[in-house]
């Protein structure tokens, strides 16, 4: 085994090259996070919540740890949302489900900033197999839905699964 060396100068040089990334991509982060939400905070609830972008960007601050930033999740664990969600849009109550696992209902989000969530999660994430007669979450809706959070959400998971399998409509296979 060998060991390297590296001179001082270089590995000042390459970490503040690594916390200026680090920092300018925090700022910018900041900067789009402040001006997508207070910008359009006198726009109507609907509107808000079937702005794509910033469904993202709440995607990103609070879902993206463990759903992956493309919703790939972590399969055994985490179930991805990229190409399966949609899917249980199909069974009864699979709408009402999506809004009622732990991390939409319990999600430090408002109503109308979850119901974005929902839209980008459905319109962007899983657009490829989206049902064409998907209508956008609505704030309204998401209050309606939300609470209370589910006890056991693998179970009704597994539930909705199987009434999809049972009535041959497609149903989400990667993680479950």
């Amino acid at each position: 085994m060998t060991i390297q060396s590296v001179k001082p100068s270089t590995a000042r040089a390459s970490g503040f090259r690594a916390a200026s990334r680090v920092g300018a991509c925090a700022l910018f982060a900041f900067a789009a996070l402040m001006s997508g939400g207070s910008a359009r905070a006198s726009e109507p609830a609907s509107a808000r919540a079937t702005d794509l972008q910033l469904g993202r960007q709440n995607y990103v601050l609070d879902c993206m740890g463990c759903h992956d930033s493309g919703g790939a999740g972590d399969i055994g664990r985490i179930p991805p949302l990229k190409n399966t969600s949609a899917r249980l849009l199909l069974a009864p109550k699979g709408r009402e489900y999506i809004a009622r696992v732990p991390g939409s209902s319990s999600a430090s989000l408002s109503d109308d900033e979850l119901a974005g969530v929902l839209n980008y999660i459905m319109l962007d994430l899983n657009r490829k197999i989206l049902p064409p007669t998907f209508k956008p979450y609505t704030a309204e809706e998401v209050a309606r839905l939300r609470a209370p959070e589910l006890d056991n959400p693998g179970k009704v998971r597994t539930e909705l699964i199987r009434y999809l399998r049972e009535h041959s409509k497609p149903s989400p296979t990667a993680y479950y």
